[in-house]
């Protein structure tokens, strides 16, 4: 709705916060921590109004960062108002849900040939649903999956067969949406939760049925991708990231030519405004190419400065130094640094801190870090913390 964007979930998530404001809910300090340090990465974007041309531009950048205050608020109070293994289950199957619903018209698509125009975008050539555009669809659900997928490694070991098997139904989801970093961390994931599930099999299952699987994969993999090659989607676009890496490295994948030339732009702007940033959104103000900054470090430095970027930091990876001061198993950890890496790896060549979903991404993260195996609180090895 209108240039801002925003969305009836925006409107709910305000008369739910108003809700909670009403009946002053109460926060555990545990989770409080995340809430204060947005509320300063809020601030500290937002100081840069000073530095401001056009303030329409302005708003569109701080109005999502606003909404993530919301997210974050709500979702804090829920967790210190609710038993916490239920809802992270009851968020699981949201998600689920969620992502079943985006990728109904893939299967539809697959099985009749006949293409639904309303779940493509304006183009019509790439597959997009719940989201704007395919890269951000793509970024929504290898979010989704890792969110999925970290609950059930922590809180819900015994199905994570059942967790395989999902993953299972939204690679056609994954490869249609024609998004290379899509298919490659969505992807590992998979492998990920395969190894695990492997490991944790029988004896006489490891036998059986995973031989039985590498052959079926061999001989039908090749079919497979054909079929979904001749029925729609950009599998091609989307299993070129593989031969992007073999031939260029990380680097030719992550930078491409605008985004390299934006990100000099960037560098430009920060020295020349290092404290403070030109102002959000306001890089076409100082410079005369009006595309946007394809880097979201690079693009906090120019638009915010130093002081800006000090609380993006401090929001952006929180979630990590959660997880890694936690009690956590090693096989949690180690999935959570591996993924939360490439999640960071994804901002490199992107802006992606605008969509609802990154912040939900980010705080249902932190509050798992802080919730045990057993859904209780547990003290951080990080005292800060505490």
């Amino acid at each position: 709705m209108g240039r801002y964007e925003l969305t009836i979930s925006d409107l709910l998530i305000l008369f739910v916060s108003a809700v909670f404001i009403l009946f002053k809910s109460r926060i555990k300090k545990a989770f409080a921590i995340y809430l204060y340090v947005y509320t300063f990465f809020l601030f500290s974007v937002g100081i840069s109004i000073v530095k401001v041309i056009d303030y329409n531009l302005y708003l569109s950048e701080i109005i999502p960062y606003i909404f993530g205050f919301f997210i974050v608020f709500s979702s804090v109070i829920v967790f210190s108002s609710f038993d916490n293994m239920k809802l992270l289950k009851r968020v699981r199957i949201i998600l689920v849900l969620v992502l079943a619903l985006s990728t109904l018209p893939v299967y539809y698509q697959m099985v009749t040939g006949i293409k639904l125009e309303y779940f493509f975008d304006s183009f019509g050539w790439r597959y997009t649903f719940l989201a704007q555009n395919p890269n951000q669809y793509g970024v929504s659900l290898l979010l989704y999956s890792i969110i999925i997928s970290l609950i059930t490694l922590k809180f819900d070991k015994k199905n994570i067969s059942k967790l395989l098997i999902f993953m299972l139904f939204f690679i056609p989801a994954a490869l249609f949406s024609g998004s290379k970093t899509t298919t490659l961390i969505f992807g590992l994931n998979f492998i990920f939760i395969a190894i695990l599930t492997f490991v944790k099999s029988k004896i006489a299952v490891k036998m059986t049925v995973v031989p039985l699987v590498v052959i079926i994969l061999i001989s039908g993999l090749p079919l497979a991708l054909e079929f979904l090659r001749t029925n729609g989607g950009q599998i091609s676009r989307a299993i070129s990231i593989f031969e992007a890496i073999g031939e260029q490295g990380v680097d030719g994948i992550m930078v491409k030519e605008d985004s390299g030339q934006t990100m000099n732009e960037a560098i430009i702007l920060f020295y020349n405004n290092p404290l403070l940033g030109v102002g959000l959104a306001n890089k076409p103000m100082h410079s005369p190419i009006v595309t946007e900054i394809h880097n979201t470090y690079l693009k906090t430095l120019a638009e915010a400065g130093s002081v800006g970027f000090i609380g993006f930091a401090a929001i952006f990876f929180l979630p990590l130094i959660a997880f890694l001061f936690s009690r956590a198993s090693l096989v949690n950890k180690l999935f959570f640094i591996v993924f939360y890496i490439l999640w960071a790896a994804m901002n490199w060549p992107a802006m992606l801190l605008r969509q609802r979903w990154v912040w939900l991404f980010m705080v249902i993260l932190f509050l798992i870090a802080r919730i045990g195996e057993d859904g209780k609180i547990e003290r951080s090895k990080l005292s800060l913390l505490n």
